[in-house]
C-alpha cells in the first residue's frame, strides 16, 4: 500500500485501525485500545480530573445498552438530573449497545476531541419507557472520590474509593485533623 496506492495513504491512521480491529477480534469487552489522545485523557484521570460530563456506566448486556451506575455530584450529568438505572440510547445520535460502553465512555469525555472542555453533547435518555433529550456541556470534572465521617462513638470512618495523585494528600489532612478530636 505505502509503494503502490495511488490516493493518499495515513500510516497512522491504518496503524490505529488495525490495532483497533484486533482488540475488537478478540470479544473481550473489557478490552480498549488507547490512542495517545486517550491515553493522556486517563493519566489526567489518575491524576484526580477528567474531562466529561461526570457518568459513571455500565455494559447491562441484558439490556444490550449502557446504563447510568451514577451522576457524579455538582456535575454536568447531575445538574441536568441524570439518575442512576436511566438508559443511554444515543449519544450525538449514534447508538450505542453493551458491547461499546468503552467507545460510550470514550466520546463521553471527548477522547480525541482537541480541548474537549465546553464542547456540547446531546443524549437521548430512556427512563421508564419515557425518551428524552438533555444537551449538556463537558467540563473539566474533580474526583472526589475521599470521604470521611465519625459516628457517635467517635470512630471515623474513611471511604476511598478511587487512587488518584490527590486524593493521597485528601487522606493525611483528613488524619491529620483527626489528632486534635479525639477520634
Amino acid at each position: 500500500i505505502e509503494s503502490s496506492f495511488i490516493g493518499e495513504f495515513d500510516k497512522n491512521k491504518a496503524e490505529e485501525a488495525a490495532i483497533n480491529a484486533i482488540v475488537e477480534s478478540i470479544e473481550d469487552k473489557y478490552a480498549v485500545f488507547y490512542n495517545e489522545d486517550e491515553a493522556e485523557d486517563i493519566f489526567n484521570y489518575i491524576d484526580g480530573y477528567y474531562v466529561g460530563i461526570g457518568l459513571e456506566i455500565f455494559a447491562n448486556t441484558q439490556k444490550d445498552a449502557i446504563e447510568v451506575v451514577s451522576a457524579y455530584e455538582d456535575t454536568p450529568a447531575f445538574n441536568a438530573g441524570i439518575k442512576k438505572g436511566d438508559i443511554i440510547v444515543s449519544i450525538d445520535g449514534k447508538k450505542y449497545g453493551s458491547q461499546d460502553v468503552a467507545k460510550a465512555s470514550n466520546y463521553l469525555r471527548g477522547a480525541g476531541i482537541n480541548n474537549p472542555e465546553n464542547t456540547k453533547i446531546t443524549l437521548d435518555v430512556l427512563r421508564n419507557d419515557k425518551e428524552f433529550k438533555i444537551e449538556l456541556k463537558r467540563e473539566k470534572i474533580e474526583l472526589y472520590r475521599v470521604e470521611h465521617s465519625i459516628d457517635e462513638n467517635g470512630i471515623c470512618y474513611v471511604k476511598y474509593s478511587g487512587f488518584t495523585q490527590t486524593n493521597v494528600q485528601r487522606v493525611a489532612d483528613i488524619i491529620n485533623n483527626l489528632d486534635t478530636q479525639k477520634v
